[in-house]
């Protein structure tokens, strides 16, 4: 079976399921029980995430 994604370099796509799955994961542990849910939190506080983390 093939993956959808567009990605065909080995080492981009390593990075990107890296990226997912510590997405996934920090979702989790704040307490979301859903992706979306997580999504749209993080989609209100982006900005303010990137201002702390610099």
């Amino acid at each position: 079976m093939w993956d959808k994604s567009e990605i065909s370099d080995f080492q981009a796509a390593s990075n990107w399921s890296i990226l997912t799955t510590i997405g996934l994961n920090l979702f989790r542990g704040l307490g979301f029980l859903s992706i979306t849910e997580g999504q749209m939190w993080l989609a209100e506080r982006w900005e303010k995430l990137i201002v702390l983390s610099t």
